[in-house]
Order: structure tokens, then sequence, then C-alpha cells
């Protein structure tokens, strides 16, 4: 059986599993290396900090390698990707593909829709028309529905509170604790890192506040609009819809994107991931292996 490894790049972390003859040898973590969260510098580093521990565990030849990697969607990104993960593995057959595209494949499912909202957010389907993308513009454009917008709607919420003369309400407990809003607000142009900012995000969603069910909500409406053509653009008439990321565990999140799917594709199956996305990664390096066993 061939011997593979599977990495998943998110915004704000990498993760990686290295498969020796079906079963797992190693597994592994590191800061993201995504050049588009990290820089050039960073990626490097990081990237070789993770298959670094993997090759520990298996010094031997590594037959397929995938990465799934958030920005990768720029051509740029992912040849650096694609020429980095040649180099430092040795191996010959190396893919690069979206981090969302992970989600499927981890799930066991061949076709379907994966709505992701981690740090960002994006849409993911595959079906008999092929397979096809919707959001996923990055922080600057969108990833209405992630972690990082999620703050930085909460912040608005702030400022524009107190630009009426209002409490900050719990909303204020939860993200300026022992600082000013306007420190915080200084913060927040100094140093705009999507991942340092989605880190409040399960902080906003604890705190009980009447604004954050509305912010959830108008995020989870923005990414399942995108599903509905999707589906229709690769072929799809009803199939499993598999939510992923960081947020969707949190109860007010899957709520919110259960409540939009509803409305937007109506009877259509819906459920968490349970495997860790690296997973997928795998199944597509067995799959560049020549060892499929999706269904």
């Amino acid at each position: 059986m061939p011997t593979v490894v599977g990495l998943d790049i998110g915004g704000s972390g990498a993760r990686g599993r290295l498969v020796v003859d079906g079963s797992v040898a190693a597994e592994a973590s590191a800061g993201s290396a995504s050049p588009a969260a990290a820089g050039l510098d960073g990626a490097e580093a990081n990237l070789r900090s993770l298959l670094g521990s993997l090759r520990r565990a298996h010094p031997g030849a590594i037959d397929a390698v995938c990465a799934g990697a958030a920005g990768s969607g720029a051509a740029p990104t992912r040849a650096w990707l694609t020429r980095r993960l040649a180099d430092l593995t040795g191996a010959t057959r190396v893919s690069v593909v979206d981090d969302g595209e992970l989600v499927l494949p981890a799930a066991g499912y061949a076709m379907g829709i994966a709505i992701v909202c981690g740090t960002g957010s994006i849409v993911h389907g595959r079906g008999p028309g092929g397979s096809a993308r919707a959001g996923g513009w990055g922080w600057l454009l969108g990833d209405e529905g992630g972690g990082y917008a999620l703050v930085r709607g909460a912040l608005r919420t702030l400022l524009a509170r107190r630009d009426a003369g209002e409490p900050a309400g719990p909303l204020g407990d939860a993200l300026i604790g022992e600082e000013t809003l306007d420190r915080l607000l200084a913060d927040f142009y100094a140093d705009p890192r999507p991942e340092r900012w989605a880190a409040h995000a399960p902080a906003v969603l604890a705190c009980g506040d009447g604004a954050v069910a509305e912010l959830v909500g108008a995020g989870a409406r923005t990414v399942v609009a995108a599903a509905a053509p999707l589906a229709r653009r690769v072929g799809l008439e009803r199939a499993p819809v598999v939510l992923a990321g960081g947020l969707t565990p949190q109860s007010t999140v899957r709520a919110a994107l259960e409540s939009a799917l509803a409305a937007a594709l109506p009877e259509w199956p819906i459920e968490l991931l349970r495997e860790p996305p690296v997973a997928g990664a795998v199944a597509l390096a067995l799959q560049t292996a020549g060892d499929s066993r999706l269904q």
C-alpha cells in the first residue's frame, strides 16, 4: 500500500498526517503554512516544522502528498506550495487544493456540498457536473460567517454603540476587558491578522449579547446564499451538506446555518463533520496514489 502525507493548512494553523500501509504512523501540527496568512517566510518555517515532525516518524519514501491550503486559489500560492512540498518530501505526486475541498472526502463522500466556517468561510460543491467553489474571498473582501468577520462585526457594533451614547453591554465585556475601545481599535489596525482576531470568536459567541445572534445569522445567510446556485452549477439535486470549521460545533452558529439551509436547500441532509479535515487530505493523497476509497 502507498505511503502518503495529508496536510490541512488553514489560516490559523496547519495539521499533518502520515499514513503508512493504511495506518496512521504520525500526526503533527504547526502554525499556518499558508503564504496568504503567514507570509512566505512564516509559511516556509511552519511547513518545514510540520513535515520535519512527520518525517522523523518515517524517513522512508513518500508516494504522494495532498495539501488543502487556505488561499491556494491564487496560482502563485498553489505553485509555491506544490514546489516546496515536492522539495521537502521527495514525492513525485503532489496535489494542492483549497482547504475547503478536504471536507467531503473527510466525511467519506465523493459528492455533496461542504460549508466551512472557521477563521474565514467558503462553500465547496462536487457533483456529476464537476466541482466548484463560492466565497472564500479572504478577510479583506469577504469571509462572512467566519470567526474573523464575526469579531470584526462585533467591534463595529461596539463603535456604533459608543457613537450613539449607548453602553457597551456584554459584548464590551467580552472584547474590551481591561482595555479601552480606542486601544482595541488601534490594535485592530496595527495588527489585523485574521488568526489573531478570529481567536476572540468563542468569547463573542458565549457573551450572551443580543447583537451576537444578529451577527451570526447574517453571516450564515451570506454563506448559505451561495450554496443553492453552487449545487446547480455542479449538477446536484439532493446530496449531503457537511458543515465544517472551528465555528460550526458552536450551537448558535450551527443553528443559524441549519435555519438558512432549510430555506435554501429544503430537505437536504445536513451533518457536522466528525473527522478532522486532514483525513480528507489523506483520502485525496491516496486517490493520487491510485488507492481511492470514496463512495
